[in-house]
């Protein structure tokens, strides 16, 4: 983290940013912030602040390729059909049926019927050894698949429980670094305050001396 701060503040340190004024919020000794009308005035500060700032440049999302539906012909007949109102084809299952020829077909519709019934039988036989497999293997498969999940989800449930610890021991930090100077930060805003009514003051005096000596 400290090396991350390191390398930010020596990126701001070439840039205009430094020249600005550094904020730091307090939240834990901050009291001013729940005070009536406190929370609309720090709003208003933010939005005038980041109006003036610069968004930084992101890289665009890259554009989706043209597609024109009306080229497609498969599109422009599916269009077509939605428009008539036309209900969906059903779908085509010829090619897993093994049709018989008629007795009087000739030689090649005989051939073609047998290589068809070849096809479909070699189709079955690998379904059969895709069961067969999975007879044999599935349950072992599914549950190194669920162990593995498992262990997946205890990786990130490891994860998120540090990542929760180390925030709240930053917090942690921060509260007592905060409260070890609270009474340093009250102690330098009441002078700050009596120098202030100090200078009025003296503005107040200096103001009244000059008119006396514009009058003489």
């Amino acid at each position: 983290v400290h090396g991350e701060l390191d390398s930010t503040l020596e990126v701001l340190s070439r840039t205009s940013l430094m020249d600005a004024p550094r904020l730091d919020a307090l939240p834990y000794i901050d009291d001013e912030y729940n005070a009536p009308g406190m929370r609309e005035l720090v709003a208003q500060m933010i939005r005038e602040e980041a109006a003036r700032g610069q968004a930084p440049k992101r890289q665009p999302f890259p554009t989706a390729n043209p597609f024109d539906a009306a080229k497609s012909p498969a599109m422009h007949a599916e269009f077509v059909r939605m428009g008539q109102g036309r209900p969906l084809a059903p779908l085509d299952d010829a090619r897993y049926s093994v049709p018989v020829p008629e007795p009087t077909a000739h030689e090649d519709a005989w051939h073609a019927a047998a290589e068809n019934a070849a096809a479909q039988l070699g189709q079955q036989r690998v379904r059969l050894a895709n069961l067969e497999l999975l007879k044999q293997f599935g349950q072992q498969k599914w549950r190194l698949s669920c162990a593995q999940l498992e262990e997946l989800r205890d990786k990130i449930k490891r994860e998120l429980e540090r990542v929760a610890e180390e925030t709240t021991s930053v917090n942690r930090e921060r509260k007592l670094a905060q409260e070890a100077v609270r009474m340093t930060l009250a102690r330098l805003d009441a002078e700050w305050q009596q120098l202030v009514i100090a200078n009025t003051h003296l503005e107040r005096v200096c103001a009244d001396l000059e008119a006396r000596a514009a009058e003489n």
